[in-house]
């Protein structure tokens, strides 16, 4: 459905109160696309920014803005200096979007085409990614691709000899070395939470047999079997929903530094 490439790179940025070095993606046009990360102001990068003889343009990650230049909506159309050539800021990408890299990333530019490019076939520097059309498996875009890499290995044996394709889905990409690591963690977690649940029930028991005599002089002042069963659950009601509210403020914190 779409494709784009991609590398990263560090940039100098001289504009602010002190030199500093700027990760970047340099990316083709349907990168921001097809990762979700259409600007809230401003535009992303278009096919014409890739023209070799295009102006240079820049899209600010949301935590840049911020940083350098105040949040102003003001700063589109303002240039920054970036490895000492001018870029002209064009857009500000989301607060929550995230890139590939585990770092953060600061910057997206135009990935434009190079002249060694076109002769040098021997370097395979670049990402491809892309967005399956709907009903399309990752297995049929494998086999697909396979069949180009092959032709292009016959058509260009010196550059593209012992070269395939590999095809992964972005979960597998991102998570595929750990996935083994975080099912023993989640199963651990599960014993862990069947040991507590357990343990809960049998405090609950032996509160229910202390409290025996209790419910037997509720019984005999009148209170139906109905009463008491409500009253019952109300109490552990209560007692879940405290305990539920304190687990999921525990886990966000727990979450937030385990990814940290």
């Amino acid at each position: 459905d779409a494709m784009a490439l991609y590398r990263t790179r560090g940039l100098a940025y001289t504009g602010g109160d002190e030199p500093q070095m700027l990760r970047a993606y340099m990316v083709t046009d349907a990168f921001l696309k097809i990762l979700g990360g259409e600007p809230t102001l401003g535009r992303g990068i278009t096919a014409q920014d890739l023209d070799a003889d295009a102006p240079d343009v820049v899209v600010l990650s949301h935590g840049l803005w911020e940083r350098a230049f105040g949040g102003s909506p003001e700063v589109l159309g303002r240039t920054m200096s970036l490895d000492g050539v001018p870029h002209t800021i064009v857009g500000i990408l989301p607060e929550r979007w995230r890139p590939l890299s585990r770092s953060a990333v600061d910057l997206v530019v135009p990935l434009k085409p190079q002249p060694f490019w076109y002769t040098a076939r021997g370097n395979h520097f670049l990402t491809g990614l892309a967005r399956l059309k709907p009903g399309v498996t990752v297995e049929q875009a494998r086999k697909d691709l396979s069949a180009i890499a092959s032709a292009l290995e016959a058509e260009h044996p010196d550059s593209n000899m012992g070269w395939s394709v590999s095809v992964r889905s972005l979960e597998e990409a991102l998570v595929g070395s750990s996935r083994s690591q975080l099912l023993i963690l989640m199963a651990s977690v599960g014993l862990v939470l069947l040991i507590a649940c357990a343990n809960l029930a049998n405090m609950t028991l032996a509160r229910a047999v202390v409290r025996t005599r209790e419910l037997a002089i509720r019984s005999a002042l009148g209170a139906g079997r109905g009463r008491v069963v409500r009253q019952l659950l109300a109490e552990s009601t209560v007692l879940s929903l405290c305990g539920g509210v304190l687990g999921v403020l525990l886990a966000y914190l727990v979450v937030a530094a385990f990814v940290a």
